[in-house]
């Protein structure tokens, strides 16, 4: 409705109130509206829709019948505030960057046959590039009075996440085909009996076959050698009983050799329930089982390792302290007698010494500022990798006499990593001439990832500690009382203003049901927003007064929905609303009285 014909229906209606003095002068039930309380109920009317459609989290356009934008809500305006301002351009103009009518369009479809219409549209972004993808719905807008349409209106839901998903799950499954065809894994599916109904061609290799085809149809015991069978084989029925095992042993290939296996076998079950296959992820682990020498003289270091490890994610709060932990760990393990951390600044691509534990002169220890590139950590850096220099392959030529003095004859360098990035290093000094062996440098990267993930770690907890305080002093400061319960009324927060208005204790509303705390009940109200909103998925909101305390309080109830659509709970917002109904009440009183007096002095 244009502010036109607001004005014309309010005159039509001051006429007839006019009309209506002159017929029924001097009769108390005829008195007319009068202009004040008719402007301010259709100003609560006006309100009350903005509201709504100010509310409506996605997109709503008003269109006339040349695609002039009349009218917009605050999502589509976040969507396009680089087009601002939008009201008074065509759509196309406005939400695609154009300059003539979009090929596909629906809203035109509308206009031409009157009917609603759907597209997938992109969603445009600054310069016109797509940068989302949503569902279009127009549907015809029509003049209640005259019912001739006057534009359309456009509901417009951004659905670029489903899309990627989509697009996620498409690609999951060619990606899980191309896995089976391509993995260095075995991979081989076998029936209840344990006769193989298909594998990969990894698997036919590990087993001296030249093709898959040779082992389909094969039974798997055959490949193990019969001292082992049964052991095999009881494991083998285990899975099908369970869901997964994990097993190594001896297998045989084609040429009667043996090698060593690792399998972890899982059932696959139907709807029921019941086992109908097994997926084996086979691994040829026969140079693992020669290392097991080497492998237990490295267990002392895996001990220090895990103990460093442990110890740094007890220590989540205290970034320095991950630090002194972690270098004097990495000394104890490596032998190096010194050593500095360095972090990452991405934004000026340097490294930043944060922490040192040395002897060296001032000037002998790294600077305190390196670039990405520059010396033994800079270096380890880049390759994310260990480096290792000798005093006469230092590269930072004006520290190599300082160094000298210090007696520094071998520098190290490696990377921290996080899910793979390089976020830092750490310096090793050494007094003596070092080398790194393999077995060195495995040792280094697994260090450099476990103190990487807990400086992340670190980073993250610390975040988050900082978004909770955060949060519960929002929630604390909000002037309503708010209520969060469960799906059986069960009371699980409540902010300070609910504590003050009920005067109760935090240990007595927590874990209680509502009904029980508020009004004394063994059963929920009668009159419930919260019961309304539980059986509706829906807003739901009352008024009533409180048994407890006497006072009047305006409830709203809010359902608290997951991702799958199912209701777990609600917010409720509770306002004390009693001195605003007294003043009501006054109002209305001195309203009846003005009615009453009013005629007598005309």
């Amino acid at each position: 409705m244009t502010t036109r014909d607001i004005k014309k229906k309010k005159e039509g209606r001051n006429l007839e109130n006019r009309k209506r003095v002159r017929l029924h002068k001097g009769s108390a039930i005829s008195k007319p509206l009068s202009p004040k309380r008719s402007d301010k109920a259709l100003r609560g009317t006006e309100h009350f829709l903005n509201s709504i459609f100010e509310s409506i989290k996605d997109g709503i356009s008003i269109l006339d019948e040349d695609m002039n934008i009349l009218r917009v809500n605050r999502t589509t305006e976040q969507w396009y505030s680089h087009a601002m301002p939008l009201i008074g351009k065509k759509c196309y103009e406005a939400y695609h960057g154009r300059n003539k009518r979009c090929e596909v369009c629906p809203t035109y479809r509308t206009m031409t046959t009157g009917e609603s219409a759907y597209e997938v549209i992109p969603k445009n972004g600054v310069g016109g590039e797509i940068v989302g993808w949503l569902d279009l719905y127009s549907f015809p807008f029509i003049d209640s009075i005259t019912g001739k349409m006057r534009g359309v209106i456009e509901y417009v839901r951004d659905i670029t996440e489903r899309k990627k998903v989509k697009q996620v799950l498409k690609e999951s499954q060619e990606k899980l085909q191309a896995i089976f065809d391509h993995s260095k894994d075995g991979i081989a599916l076998s029936d209840l009996q344990g006769n193989i109904i298909d594998c990969n061609e990894a698997v036919a290799n590990m087993h001296g076959y030249s093709s898959k085809e040779e082992m389909i149809g094969k039974n798997l015991a055959s490949f193990i050698p019969p001292e082992d069978r049964q052991f095999v084989m009881d494991s083998y029925n285990e899975t099908i009983n369970t869901n997964t095992q994990h097993i190594e042993f001896r297998n045989i290939k084609k040429d009667g050799t043996s090698w060593f296996a690792d399998v972890t076998g899982t059932s696959i079950k139907d709807e029921e329930g019941k086992t109908q296959y097994v997926v084996s992820i086979v691994r040829d682990v026969t140079e693992r089982w020669k290392m097991q020498e080497e492998l237990v003289q490295r267990n002392k270091e895996l001990e220090a390792l895990n103990e460093m490890g442990a110890l740094i994610n007890q220590t989540l709060v205290d970034v320095d302290t991950v630090f002194a932990i972690a270098l004097e760990k990495v000394l104890s393990l490596t032998g190096y007698e010194e050593g500095a951390i360095f972090l990452a600044n991405d934004e000026e691509r340097i490294l930043e010494r944060k922490y040192d534990l040395t002897h060296l002169v001032a000037e002998a220890k790294e600077p305190r500022l390196l670039k990405y590139g520059e010396g033994v950590s800079g270096r380890a850096f880049e390759l994310r990798q260990p480096v290792i220099l000798s005093l006469a392959d230092y590269p930072y030529s004006p520290l190599v006499p300082t160094l000298k003095e210090s007696g520094i004859q071998t520098l190290v360098g490696f990377p921290l990593l996080s899910k793979g990035k390089a976020i830092g290093t750490i310096t090793l000094f050494s007094h003596a001439r070092r080398e790194l062996s393999q077995r060195d440098i495995n040792l280094l990267e697994s260090i450099g990832s476990q103190i990487g993930l807990a400086l992340e770690n670190a980073k993250l907890f610390s975040n988050v500690a900082k978004a909770k305080s955060e949060w519960e002093i929002t929630f604390d400061a909000v002037t309503e009382g708010i209520i969060i319960l469960d799906r059986d009324y069960r009371i699980l927060r409540v902010n300070k203003v609910v504590i003050e208005q009920f005067r109760s204790d935090l240990k007595d509303l927590i874990g209680n049901k509502c009904f029980e705390v508020f009004e004394h009940s063994d059963k929920p109200c009668e009159r419930c927003c919260i019961s309304d909103s539980f059986l509706t998925n829906k807003f739901a909101f009352m008024e009533r007064e409180s048994p407890y305390n006497k006072r009047l309080y305006r409830s709203s109830a809010f359902p608290i929905i997951e991702e799958s659509g199912e209701m777990v709970g609600a917010v409720e917002l509770v306002s004390d609303i009693t001195e605003e109904k007294q003043l009501e009440s006054e109002k209305e009183i001195v309203n009846k009285v003005n009615e009453i007096l009013l005629p007598a002095s005309m």
